[in-house]
């Protein structure tokens, strides 16, 4: 068995047939150690999941008493009356396979000559099944430490995935910065206020890139540790992602946006964080999308929820990019020419969105184009005020009202 640990209950029913029965059955339990059917079986023709055949029965009677169990027709002491159906077996003798603790499967023989059961026979039969636990936990073990030394390889490598990211894109804005600040400050007399204030612009767009990051990157690391807090307030979906399509329209180029959207449609979560969201949706929009692309931002009621939509007639996502999207640092598109960024936009949308026990569902269009969209739990509260959108939210990071 230790040898083969993936053919255990084949090599158990074998070793019971060697061991005098004539029929032998390998029964497993669910997960929740219920119900039970059996794995591999000899010499009986049983359904795998008859909860009525006579391993089942046997199965049952084990699972009553924690112990090995062996049935007869005329039962001696501290033996249990054989059970129906039998038909042409006379004895039986099963017992557990415990792997950690519980009860995770029963080895059932049976045999049509009571002599055969014996003393030492129901002892090997015992410890035949005490081997099949053993080789089933140790596998479970070893199954366990691969998935651990798989989890800390892939840790490493993003890692280094991380570094080289952050490196390559903190470059550009640094080097802009670099550049502008030493010509500001070696030419200031020779330029004109135009060149002055060109250099400055790209300074301070450049700011913007490297602080949009390092909050990306504070934000994540707050999410990985259970920092980040969410309040759950009434507020104003329909003006929120106005006031965000609204301040958009600058920076999207010459996409048009168009929307979509229901009045008063007021939603329970964060504000502030969902407004986050709905900014890096339309900002990936414009990213992955060719000037002249229509980006449509939808807000409407479906049921007991307020959906927010924003989708794109763009070229769409490519099919194998699709089950990547959210993983931190993944980015969709060519490695020359997809957009920069370090792909933590979406990644922390989700982390977000399952705070408010949601989640971002991303599709193409049939007709072309991408689609994101969440919902969140809709909400009745007269007294609110659209006024809410521009209201900065001080507990966003702090535990107060919310929750982790």
């Amino acid at each position: 068995m230790a040898a083969q640990p993936d053919h255990v209950p084949t090599i158990a029913v074998r070793g019971s047939i060697e061991l005098g029965c004539d029929g032998a059955s390998f029964r497993v339990l669910d997960d929740r150690h219920v119900t039970h059917r059996s794995l591999e079986s000899v010499g009986l023709a049983e359904d795998p999941r008859d909860a009525s055949s006579l391993s089942a029965a046997m199965t049952d009677l084990v699972l009553r008493r924690g112990e090995t169990v062996v049935a007869r027709i005329t039962p001696r002491e501290g033996e249990a009356p054989f059970p129906q159906p039998r038909g042409d077996f006379v004895a039986a003798v099963a017992s557990p396979v415990w792997i950690q603790g519980w009860i995770a499967a029963v080895l059932v023989g049976v045999a049509k000559d009571d002599a055969r059961v014996t003393a030492s026979s129901i002892a090997a039969f015992g410890l035949l099944a005490a081997q099949a636990g053993l080789t089933l936990d140790n596998g479970q073990r070893i199954e366990e430490e691969r998935r651990t030394a798989g989890r800390l390889e892939q840790g490493d490598r993003l890692k280094a995935t991380f570094l080289t990211t952050i490196s390559h894109e903190m470059r550009t804005p640094l080097t802009v910065l670099m550049g502008n600040g030493l010509t500001l400050e070696q030419a200031w007399g020779e330029l004109d206020e135009d060149g002055r204030f060109e250099l400055l612009a790209g300074m301070n767009a450049s700011v913007r890139i490297l602080d949009g990051m390092l909050t990306n990157l504070l934000d994540y690391a707050r999410l990985e540790a259970g920092e980040l807090w969410v309040s759950f307030e009434p507020f104003d979906m329909s003006a929120m992602l106005r006031g965000v399509c609204e301040r958009a329209k600058g920076t999207i180029g010459d996409r048009q946006l168009r929307t979509e959207i229901e009045d008063d449609q007021l939603a329970s979560g964060d504000v502030v964080l969902i407004r986050r969201i709905v900014s890096q949706l339309l900002e990936n929009a414009a990213a992955y999308t060719p000037e002249g692309t229509i980006i449509t931002a939808s807000c409407h009621r479906r049921g007991g929820e307020v959906v927010v939509e924003i989708a794109d007639d763009g070229p769409g996502i490519a099919e194998e990019d699709l089950p990547f999207l959210g993983e931190r640092f993944f980015r969709a598109g060519d490695v020359n020419t997809r957009p920069k960024g370090m792909g933590l936009g979406l990644a922390l949308a989700l982390g977000i969105l399952d705070l408010h026990e949601s989640t971002l569902t991303i599709a193409n269009r049939a007709d072309g184009g991408a689609r994101f969209s969440f919902s969140l739990p809709s909400v009745s509260d007269p007294s609110l005020s659209a006024a809410q959108d521009d209201v900065a939210s001080p507990s966003a990071y702090a535990p107060p009202d919310g929750r982790a």
